[in-house]
């Protein structure tokens, strides 16, 4: 039996979210799309960072830095109901 407070990782009202997926090729041809993802990419990366900021970053690339530092340490750390809630059976 899994430990009583691993239920709130089913409860809707902890875990929600809107997800927005489509196929860009339906509305222009994939290189298109691609290539403007490419140059929105490059003009936020290349935009003036505020007085406070010391990078830029787009979304993902801090959790995609995170997954590299977990990798390369061959560790994840987690908390402890988690992973109680890993170990129940």
């Amino acid at each position: 039996m899994r430990p009583e407070h691993s239920t709130i990782y089913f409860d809707p009202a902890y875990c929600n979210g809107l997800y927005l997926v489509f196929k860009p090729d339906l509305f222009v041809e994939r290189a298109v799309f691609d290539a403007h993802v490419a140059q929105l990419v490059n003009d936020i990366e290349s935009s003036k960072k505020t007085a406070n900021a010391s990078e830029i970053r787009l979304p993902g690339e801090e959790s995609q830095q995170r997954k590299a530092a977990i990798l390369e340490a061959g560790i994840v750390d987690i908390e402890e109901p988690t992973y109680e809630f890993l170990q129940a059976p």
